[in-house]
């Protein structure tokens, strides 16, 4: 990670976490560290094929949609899209990777905190709390399956690419990362490549993840204190609008998604006691 970057691909990430299970219980016999794989698997063959989604879609002769997420954010943002409004007031007139303050490096770690905080909970509660682990796992797998079907039938494009093709504003730009430069940091692809679906906005699974990850911890923290999970999400969200990653539209339904699996398996949970 400080050669390359932090890992922003789902087989780098899980390599990364076995390695790391195997140095927590180095003691194990090797079966023990082979059943990972077992365990892990169906998280990774869906993250995988998430990665793919843009080609079902291009086979489908769907998409992308490009217009609508625009129009609604502009309705959102009274006139302009939020994106344009963040960018207009942060930013400009130089609103590129390079540069930024404190500001922009809060955001940019925030952003970088999805390729790691749902990973790192789910290994430590593989380590020290298996049904926590599952409960965890359940919902992260539901609700990327369902972002999944939804990138087939609905490719969407973010906001930079809109702004690419005249949509929005020429002005507006992709600015993930910005203000890291002097921490060193960086994303990178470590083993899958280049390969990525730069049409899969909606649902915002960076909103969506940070979500799941507020409620579900919240669950766990019976006290006041719990409630503070929620300031995540909020952070992440508007990293992703003003860095033009996704439009408000797009946090919604992640949001949305994310609290409806997190609450419908709770409640298939309760049932089977």
């Amino acid at each position: 990670m400080a050669n390359r970057g932090v890992p922003g691909d789902v087989v780098g990430v899980i390599v990364i976490v076995w390695l790391f299970t195997i140095a927590w219980n180095i003691q194990d016999p090797p079966a023990t560290h082979a059943r990972f794989a077992l365990d892990w698997a169906p998280l990774v063959l869906l993250l995988v094929a998430y990665t793919y989604t843009r080609g079902a879609a291009d086979e489908l002769g769907i998409g992308p949609f490009v217009q609508w997420p625009a129009t609604v954010d502009s309705w959102i943002g009274g006139g302009s899209t939020p994106t344009e409004r963040l960018q207009g007031a942060w930013c400009a007139p130089h609103c590129t990777v390079e540069g930024g303050n404190v500001l922009d490096a809060v955001l940019s770690l925030t952003y970088l905190s999805h390729f790691v905080v749902a990973y790192a909970l789910a290994t430590w509660w593989y380590l020290t709390d298996r049904y926590a682990w599952r409960r965890w796992l359940t919902r992260f797998r539901a609700m990327y399956a369902v972002g999944l079907v939804v990138y087939v039938l609905h490719p969407l494009a973010p906001p930079w690419w809109a702004a690419r093709r005249g949509i929005l504003d020429d002005s507006v730009v992709r600015m993930t990362g910005r203000g890291i430069d002097d921490l060193g940091l960086q994303l990178s692809r470590v083993l899958e490549g280049p390969i990525s679906n730069p049409v899969a906005a909606m649902p915002s699974l960076h909103a969506g993840t940070a979500v799941l990850v507020s409620v579900f911890l919240a669950s766990r923290v019976a006290s006041r204190w719990g409630s503070l999970w929620h300031v995540y999400p909020l952070i992440m969200c508007l990293a992703l609008v003003y860095f033009a990653e996704h439009y408000v539209v797009d946090l919604l339904a992640g949001a949305v998604l994310a609290v409806v699996v997190h609450r419908a398996l709770s409640r298939r949970e309760l049932r089977s006691g």
